[in-house]
């Protein structure tokens, strides 16, 4: 959806007055906002704990690489930070593999119920296609199987037929709007 003109110049009139942080110490914590655990690059001031791996890294490698000159450290210490870098990564998408499937086994049915719901939501506007979906997966069958019980609730509720009873079951059989001309209770 695109901004109105009143909208832009709004906005361009609320950007002129945004100076950001003007003392020192604002501008350094502004400046390291997007760095948040250190994973997409060492950076010169790495978080602590990535920052104190590092240096027990250092420590235990040195005796057996031995770097001897600066270019030689450099590479010492690119290799050593890097190395953190890498493991703590992994440690992150372990943890993230493990959450999501924690969630996943916790929570799959509920969300794959949640879907056919919000799929089923235009059944009543495009039956013909809707209920054929509904029909290839087991939420979608039990879905499509509530609704016959409304259905059949209704009709001992009612002691017959009624049009949006009527109407709810074509939906459910997936029978098009342009074919229920005539059709009815």
């Amino acid at each position: 959806m695109a901004a109105t003109l009143k909208q832009t110049l709004a906005n361009r009139l609320n950007a002129l007055r945004s100076t950001g942080p003007t003392s020192t110490e604002g501008k350094r914590r502004s400046s390291r906002n997007a760095q948040t655990h250190g994973l997409s690059r060492v950076g010169v001031h790495p978080p602590a704990a990535l920052a104190e791996a590092i240096a027990d890294r250092r420590s235990l490698w040195r005796p057996d690489y031995h770097p001897s000159g600066p270019a030689q450290d450099w590479a010492f210490d690119r290799l050593v930070a890097e190395s953190v870098r890498l493991d703590f990564c992994e440690v992150r998408i372990c943890a993230a593999r493990f959450e999501r499937a924690a969630r996943a086994s916790e929570s799959w049915d509920d969300d794959q119920a949640a879907a056919i719901a919000q799929q089923a939501a235009s059944l009543a506007k495009r039956p013909e296609l809707v209920q054929p979906t509904l029909l290839q997966s087991k939420h979608g069958v039990l879905w499509l199987l509530e609704r016959w019980d409304e259905v059949v609730d209704s009709l001992r509720r009612l002691d017959g037929w009624h049009p949006d009873t009527w109407a709810l079951a074509l939906d459910l059989l997936g029978v098009p709007l342009s074919a229920r001309d005539g059709s009815g209770p």
